[in-house]
């Protein structure tokens, strides 16, 4: 029953890691499109910097679950495997944590760095997954 309900859990961790970077990926696209839009007020940025900070928030969260659930799994047996396994874990845990900082700190600076900003923010949040799928797949 621990197996399922783990089981479960990856499974629906997984779902809502994929609809957060489809939607990074979509607003990403979005702030590229939109970039010559003059017509919005600083304070529709200002919602949209808002929004965006709890969408990463939730997307942060989920990936810092899924990097703890990485590092439960780690058995004892094979030790070699493990400890590079236990790296790239950190190594993610790190990033996931930078990422968070970031979105954090981030001050509205106006609309075209805010722009600027979650275009990047868009590509290193879908590195990062695009990592932690990797680590996933391979520990199948």
């Amino acid at each position: 029953m621990k197996k399922a309900t783990t089981i479960l859990a990856v499974v629906v961790s997984a779902f809502l890691l994929q609809a957060g970077c489809h939607s990074f990926n979509n607003t990403g696209e979005s702030a590229q499109n939109n970039n010559s839009d003059t017509n919005r007020s600083p304070s529709d940025y200002r919602t949209d910097i808002y929004s965006y900070k709890q969408q990463s928030a939730d997307s942060i969260k989920a990936n810092q679950k899924l990097i703890d659930k990485f590092s439960k799994d780690i058995s004892q047996d094979r030790k070699e495997i493990n400890k590079e396994y236990k790296k790239t874990i950190d190594a993610l845990e790190i990033r996931n944590n930078e990422l968070k900082r970031e979105i954090d700190d981030y001050t509205a600076e106006g609309k075209d760095k805010w722009d600027t900003f979650k275009v990047k923010f868009n590509k290193d949040m879908g590195d990062l997954n695009k990592s932690i799928k990797s680590l996933r797949d391979t520990t199948k």
